[in-house]
């Protein structure tokens, strides 16, 4: 392609509009993420996303004590690791601001609710 635009428009303008008409580099994980959206469901790519941002959602200290197990019927399955961790996340205030920033990802239809189970059932 270069050859024949050097043959058509000269040596550096030809190089010129080969460099126009180039897209843009983009980051291997956008263009992994433009696929997945295309062939995952919906509401599997949107789970995938919160469980990638979960660190963001929950806070550094919260993922690292628990992470998201499932998504089943508009509840969402976090595992966590402590029991006493679990009883603290269980608190209203601590849940809906949990759910809040989950159904900003996720949306309200796909996640209702929050259920802390205990941890352990896989490998971290």
């Amino acid at each position: 392609m270069e050859t024949l635009l050097g043959e058509w428009y000269g040596g550096e303008r030809g190089k010129a509009e080969m460099i126009r008409y180039t897209p843009e580099p983009v980051p291997l994980s956008d263009a992994v993420g433009h696929v997945a959206s295309r062939v995952l469901p919906p509401w599997e790519w949107k789970l995938a996303r919160a469980k990638e941002s979960w660190e963001n959602i929950a806070g550094k200290e919260t993922a690292r004590r628990c992470r998201i197990a499932r998504l089943n019927e508009g509840v969402l399955y976090v595992e966590v690791f402590h029991p006493a961790y679990r009883i603290a996340l269980d608190t209203p205030k601590i849940k809906n601001e949990l759910l809040e920033k989950i159904q900003a990802v996720l949306g309200k239809t796909d996640c209702r609710e929050i259920k802390f189970i205990a941890g352990g059932g896989a490998p971290r």
